[in-house]
Parts: C-alpha cells; structure tokens; sequence
C-alpha cells in the first residue's frame, strides 16, 4: 500500500529519518560481559530526497537522480541532526542510558573488562566513561575525529588503550555545522595512566594564493553548477573540505597551473584522482577552475 504523504516530486522534497548514513553505520559497537549492555555509536540525521523529471546517468558523478531545484519542506530546518552514545540493555530491551554528542558520525566504541567506554568523536575529543552509568571519566581533544573503533592491549603489565586517529567516511567527506575542517595528520595515539604526553599544536594555515582571474560571473556561475554536479561528493559544498580531501581553495600555483592536466587527463590518478576527460570539456574545465578561484578569493575577503 503506497503512502502517498511519503512521495516527492522536482519542486519540494521530502525529509526522510534517518538519512543514507543510518542510525548506526560501520563504527564498530561493543558488548560487555560486566554490564551486559552493547553500545552503539548511534545517530540522528535526515536528508531531502525529491525527483528528477529529467535524468541522464553520469559514470563520474554520484548518481541519486535527484532534482537539482528541489527545495526543503517548510519547518524542516529544524529535525535534528545529531549523534548520541547509546547504551542498549538487550535482556530490558531499552536503553540503560544514552550521551548526546555535539554532531553525528563519531568513531567506533571499545568496552573493556575495568568497566570503561572509550570513543573517538567527531568534534575532535577522545572519552572514556564509565560503562554502567554512562559518567564522563576522562576527555583529551585529539586535534580530529576518530572513527575507527579503539583497542586494549598490554605491555609489560601495563595497559594501553589506542585508537587510529583521523576524520574518514562518506560524511567525513564535507564541512558541516560546528565541525572545523580537519588537518591534522592520520596517526595512532595510546594511552595509559599517568601519561604525560601532549600532542603538538596544528600550525596556523597560510591563507589561499589563487592566481588572477578575469572570468565572467556566467563562467563562474557554470563552474559552480559544474562543481555540484561533478566533484561536490568528493571535495565538499562550496569546495570547502571536512579535512579527507583536498580543500581545493588552497591550491598550490604549481597545482593551478597543472589544473588541466590533473582535473581533465589524470595526472593524479596514481594518488586517486580520476580523470574527466569524456565526461567534461576544456571549457568546462576552464569554468570549474575559474570557480575555485573565485571560492579562494572569498574566502581571503571573509565571504
């Protein structure tokens, strides 16, 4: 039986909870045997979904065939859009507790048998609580997300919890509310007890160096629509990047001047940058770089 309030057409979308991401994805959960609860990395997110009258297949881009004029529903602004660490009770069959996160998409959760939680989140902190109550024991900003689950080992008696530290994923992909855009490198951390270490600060960022453009607002304007349709799911909205790919306003002048060659025949597909040639023109190229240009000198005016 079809529900015809779930159907949406080109001009208004139709918010569905949860989103494609789910309400838990790949980041590992945990059971322990002291509490009997599993933990789940758990979320709320939602996502606009709407029809595309017209539809052509694109072997370079992400294809959801849908319509690129679609707007949100009234009031939709504000369905949540957040995560959340989930204690689940199985034998009660509800939760024992839960910890509301700043944001979704946090890492994968290790128990252990002292009757700890550890966890990686995405607003760049590493916690540890108390498996059965859920009290924040301990917190350390880690400079970026960790989504990979954490382990437990020993050495010499001693033990350590470690956990891979960096931002990835489909929802790593881009920048969103409140999330700052990650650069610090991939690298494994470990803990102990009485550790005095301190992790290095981030430098600062030197602001864009982009070359002089004289493209007409038209050609910018193409570029941009080029820029959604074919390299958004990759480098972010509005080119700006959560930190997995490149941000393609800081594009280095050697890369600027190697921008074709790169975007158009795959200079870089070595390092996973596939080539366009076939799907774009050198035109379109032209326009797509003259939108990256423009994107690098809003962001030096602060736009």
């Amino acid at each position: 039986m079809e529900n015809k309030d779930n159907l949406y057409d080109d001009k208004t979308g139709k918010v569905v909870v949860p989103a494609h991401w789910g309400a838990h994805n790949w980041q590992p959960m945990s059971y322990s045997p002291v509490t009997g609860f599993v933990y789940f990395p758990a979320q709320e997110t939602n996502w606009v979904y709407s029809h595309a009258s017209t539809y052509t297949h694109n072997d370079m881009a992400w294809n959801l065939a849908q319509s690129p004029t679609a707007t949100r529903p009234p009031g939709s602004d504000d369905i949540p859009f957040k995560g959340y660490l989930l204690a689940w009770d199985p034998v009660r069959q509800k939760p024992a507790w839960q910890i509301e996160q700043h944001n979704p998409w946090n890492g994968g959760v290790l128990s252990t048998a002292g009757n700890l939680v550890a966890e990686g989140l995405a607003d760049a902190r590493f916690v540890i609580y108390r498996a059965d109550t859920g009290e924040l024991l301990w917190e350390m900003p880690i400079q970026t997300g960790a989504e990979a689950g954490p382990i437990s080992y020993t050495v010499d008696g001693e033990q350590y919890i470690a956990v891979a530290a960096g931002w990835a994923g489909s929802i790593a992909i881009t920048r969103w509310k409140d999330v700052p855009s990650y650069r610090a490198p991939t690298r494994i951390l470990a803990f102990k007890l009485g550790g005095t270490s301190q992790l290095p600060p981030l430098p600062d960022r030197a602001p864009p160096t982009p070359p002089a453009s004289h493209a007409s607002a038209d050609t910018i304007a193409r570029g941009a629509s080029l820029f959604a349709a074919n390299c958004r799911i990759c480098h972010g909205n509005r080119a700006i990047s959560g930190g997995m790919t490149p941000d393609l306003r800081y594009l280095s002048p050697e890369t600027h001047a190697a921008f074709t060659d790169i975007v158009l025949y795959g200079a870089r597909s070595p390092k996973g940058m596939p080539p366009f040639n076939g799907t774009l023109t050198e035109a379109d190229i032209d326009a797509l770089h003259a939108y990256l240009i423009d994107e690098a000198q809003r962001l030096i005016e602060g736009k």
